[in-house]
C-alpha cells in the first residue's frame, strides 16, 4: 500500500457563519516517520473492522445517484493534483462547517493510498488540539516546557473514516468510520461525512427477504412472480459473498420486473451491502407455498419446483413416494 497523497488543514468551528473562512493549511511531503505513524494509528484503530456506514443518496429521482462528500472523495484520489487540492479543501471547509462552539480545533488528515488493480483507499483522521508539557533531561536535572498548539494522535476524541474501492459508479458508496467521543455523532457521520450507519449481515438479508416476499406477493401477473422465483433460485446457489437489493435486481432482474422492484425499496437502502447470510435467506425462502382453489395448501422446496414438482398453465402436479405422514397445523407451518 503506498501512499500517494496526504493534506493538513487546522478546523475551527464555523458552524452558523454566513461567511466561513476557509481553514488553512494544503499538501504535505511525509517522511518516514509521518507515513510509519499513519500506519501505526491505522493499524491499531482497527479501521477495517470499525462501525460500517453508507453515503446517502442526495437525489434518488436522477438516473445517476450523487452524493457531495463521495465525490470529493473520488476527486481527492483520483484526479489531478489540483482536484486533489480542491477536494480536500471542500472536505476541511465542510468540517469547519459542522462544527459549533463545543467542539475543540482539530487536525484534518485527509490521506490516499494507491492499492493493486487501480484501486484506491482513502483514510480521513481528524485529531483534537490540546496542550502539553515537554519534558528534556539535563546535567542539572531537568527542564519542562508548555506547549500550547498540539493535536493529540492518541485522544478519547479522535475521528476517522477510510474508504475504499474502484473509480466506478457502483464503488465508494460505503466505508468504515471511528468516532470514540461517542460512536455515532451527528457531527461526524451525518454533517460531515453525508452518510448514515450501514446494516449487518443479518438484519441486511432478512431485510432482503422481507423486500422481495413482498414483492412477490404484490407482482400483477405470473411472469413477474416467475423471474422473482427465479431470482430466488439462483441467489440460493450462487457465490455471492456480498448483497444489496440493487445488485439482486441488477444481477437477477430484468426489464419491467427490475424496475418495478427498485421503485418498491427505498432510495438510500438500494445500494447498502451486507454480507449475505445464505443460511438465513435458505430457512425464510427456502419453499414455496401454493394455495389450491378448494383451499389445499401444497409446499415444496424451491430447488424442486420446475423439476418433479411442475407447474403448468395454474396447475401443479407432482408424482412421488410418501415416506412419513403427519398431523400438522393449518398450511403446513
Amino acid at each position: 500500500m503506498k501512499l500517494a497523497r496526504l493534506f493538513a488543514f487546522e478546523i475551527y468551528p464555523q458552524k452558523g457563519i454566513a461567511e466561513p473562512s476557509r481553514p488553512v493549511g494544503g499538501r504535505i511531503v511525509p517522511n518516514d516517520r509521518i507515513k510509519n505513524t499513519l500506519g501505526q494509528i491505522d493499524m491499531d484503530a482497527r479501521l477495517d473492522k470499525a462501525t460500517s456506514i453508507a453515503f446517502h443518496v442526495q437525489n434518488p429521482k436522477t438516473d445517476k445517484y450523487q452524493n457531495a462528500m463521495r465525490n470529493r472523495v473520488l476527486d481527492f484520489c483520483f484526479y489531478s493534483a489540483k482536484k486533489s487540492q480542491v477536494a480536500s479543501e471542500e472536505m476541511a471547509l465542510s468540517l469547519s462547517r459542522a462544527m459549533d462552539n463545543r467542539s475543540k480545533p482539530l487536525l484534518l488528515l485527509v490521506s490516499s493510498f494507491e492499492l493493486a488493480n487501480n484501486r484506491r483507499r482513502v483514510v480521513i483522521w481528524a485529531f483534537p488540539k490540546d496542550e502539553a508539557f515537554k519534558f528534556s533531561a539535563t546535567k542539572q536535572g531537568a527542564t519542562v516546557e508548555f506547549v500550547p498548539d498540539v493535536f493529540s494522535v492518541s485522544s478519547q476524541l479522535r475521528k476517522a473514516a477510510v474508504f475504499e474501492g474502484t473509480k466506478s459508479n457502483d464503488s465508494f458508496w460505503e466505508g468504515r468510520m471511528l468516532d470514540l467521543q461517542s460512536g455515532t455523532t451527528d457531527l461526524w457521520i451525518k454533517d460531515f461525512l453525508q452518510s448514515r450507519l450501514s446494516v449487518g449481515g443479518h438484519q441486511g438479508t432478512a431485510r432482503m427477504v422481507d423486500t422481495i416476499a413482498e414483492f412477490y406477493k404484490s407482482a400483477i401477473d405470473d411472469e413477474s412472480r416467475e423471474q422473482v422465483f427465479n431470482a430466488i433460485v439462483a441467489v440460493r446457489t450462487s457465490p455471492v459473498r456480498r448483497m444489496s437489493l440493487a445488485r439482486f435486481a441488477k444481477d437477477y432482474l430484468s426489464n419491467d420486473v427490475k424496475v418495478n422492484f427498485l421503485a418498491s425499496v427505498a432510495s438510500e437502502d438500494r445500494n447498502v451491502t451486507f454480507d449475505f447470510d445464505r443460511a438465513l435467506f435458505e430457512t425464510k425462502l427456502g419453499f414455496k407455498l401454493f394455495k389450491m382453489k378448494d383451499d389445499v395448501y401444497v409446499s415444496a422446496p424451491i430447488g424442486l419446483v420446475g423439476t418433479t414438482v411442475k407447474i403448468s398453465n395454474s396447475k401443479l402436479s407432482y408424482k412421488g413416494e410418501i415416506v412419513e405422514e403427519k398431523l400438522r397445523s393449518i398450511h403446513g407451518r
